[in-house]
């Protein structure tokens, strides 16, 4: 069984370059590759992949560009692995952690999709971020289902900093990350599930989460001010319903999720913050955003 690991990256050599010194440091698999997109880099992230490229399994393409999205199509032509996993430059992996990928890999051989816990230094975020069930995914990407193995609920998907599929899934379904969504387009959230939504439809149970298999996520916390937070419900509300209008077969409905978001805010900044979100989501199944 052979991993293929997957990161795009744009301008930020620091991290670039402490992520490659923990892989190195940590067990790895017999058989798995590292493969990097420059996404139009303009700092010393070269420099950095050519002195790694002679220290681990590594291949690179540069895709000039911005667009994550349109990096990790680039990069996936290169993989050739079994298990494709998705991570970011800026997270901090369990020492274990491309092992325990292959045994969680090897206990669920029937499903397609694997998402693994994602945690974040709570006591440099806003309270008010911290406090909430609804935000702390979306504007923190934490992602924290327990601390048990279990499917994925309804319309739930795993999110990009801790993610992985099967290559012959990938294939079959003819999956690729739509490039009008993510980093570095109008609307820089939604990526994962427009991608993960073609492997695994909302409704399906195929979805495994992997308590055990856990990465260390870094915040910009510079950027967590409520109106740039706001701001990002908004988008991921946009990115939400531009998904469900493309695929009117498998909409959740509206209301339901709505109110039960609403019943849930512990603060005022919450409650706004919600109501951004579901502006957004009207605002994409409605069609009313262009760019």
């Amino acid at each position: 069984m052979k991993l293929s690991l997957v990161i795009a990256t744009r301008n930020r050599a620091a991290s670039l370059s402490q992520f490659l010194q923990r892989l190195a440091s940590m067990p790895s698999p017999c058989d798995w590759e590292i493969v990097i997109a420059d996404n139009g880099s303009s700092d010393d992230t070269i420099k950095i992949l050519d002195f790694w490229t002679s220290r681990l399994p590594l291949k690179t393409v540069h895709v000039p560009v911005p667009g994550k999205s349109r990096a990790l199509n680039a990069a996936l032509a290169l993989v050739s692995g079994d298990l494709i996993l998705f991570t970011d430059d800026d997270v901090e992996p369990k020492p274990d952690w491309l092992i325990l990928w292959l045994d969680c890999e090897n206990r669920y051989p029937n499903s397609p999709v694997f998402g693994g816990r994602i945690t974040v230094d709570e006591a440099s975020a806003p309270s008010w971020i911290v406090s909430s069930v609804n935000l702390q995914e979306m504007l923190l990407s934490r992602h924290d289902l327990g601390c048990k193995d279990q499917s994925y609920p309804f319309n739930r998907y795993p999110i990009g900093p801790n993610m992985a599929v099967r290559r012959d899934a990938l294939i079959a379904s003819g999956a690729q990350w739509a490039e009008d969504f993510g980093p570095g387009t109008p609307v820089p959230l939604g990526d994962e599930r427009a991608f993960l939504g073609q492997i695994s439809k909302p409704e399906d149970m195929d979805r495994v989460y992997l308590a055990d298999v856990a990465v260390t996520h870094s915040l910009e916390v510079g950027r967590l001010n409520r109106v740039n937070c706001w701001k990002r419900c908004f988008l991921g509300g946009l990115a939400a319903g531009r998904i469900d209008r493309s695929m009117p077969a498998r909409r959740v409905p509206a209301g339901a999720p709505a109110m039960s978001r609403l019943r849930t805010c512990r603060s005022l900044s919450e409650l706004v913050a919600m109501v951004c979100r579901a502006s957004g989501v009207l605002a994409g199944r409605w069609g009313y955003w262009r760019h």
